[in-house]
């Protein structure tokens, strides 16, 4: 038996085929090299949305649930990256988005957030297409940049959410103290 659901499993690893592209940015996170502003700072968030055949405008953006709204359809954010000293300090940024072979060709909006400008937001789209499971993943970098996302002129979508603070988790330390002393309780019983 167990031989025959590891054989399953394989087989449905390998029917589920997936395909991916590189998105991110070239050199429009800093103005170390050009002298310019309006670049984005440490700590701005990119957000990678797919949002199939749509091509309207972004009516808002929920920085707490990570949605876009586009003509009444609200669309959740499949990938994110966070800027850090690393990207800031190389002006670039790659990441692999990958999905079924079957969904990734269509369009994504990408959205960049930094909270120093929290009553608006960035955004730019492009059209993913002819992407297989075999060929070579495009790099849409340069039509995330050529968009001009990132720029002071461009942060024009309404930023909503927010509000009420995240409940914080308990880390790892805390919940092995907690389990200890329980089974030391349990052992002196």
């Amino acid at each position: 038996m167990k031989k025959l659901i590891m054989f399953a499993a394989i087989g449905v690893c390998c029917a589920v085929r997936a395909a991916s592209f590189t998105w991110g940015s070239t050199d429009t996170i800093n103005d170390l090299n050009t002298g310019e502003g309006g670049y984005v700072s440490e700590g701005t968030t990119y957000y990678l949305f797919a949002v199939g055949s749509e091509t309207g405008a972004i009516s808002s953006f929920d920085k707490s649930a990570h949605q876009i709204t586009i003509g009444g359809t609200t669309y959740s954010a499949v990938d994110s990256h966070v800027i850090d000293n690393h990207d800031y300090t190389e002006g670039n940024f790659s990441d692999v988005y990958t999905a079924s072979a079957s969904e990734i060709n269509q369009n994504y909006y990408v959205v960049l957030f930094d909270s120093g400008t929290a009553d608006n937001a960035g955004s730019g789209m492009f059209t993913a297409s002819g992407i297989t499971e075999t060929g070579t993943p495009p790099d849409y970098k340069a039509a995330i940049d050529a968009t001009g996302i990132g720029t002071a002129a461009n942060m024009v979508i309404p930023v909503t959410g927010g509000g009420g603070g995240t409940i914080p988790e308990p880390t790892s330390g805390l919940l092995l103290l907690l389990g200890g002393a329980m089974l030391a309780l349990r052992r002196k019983r």
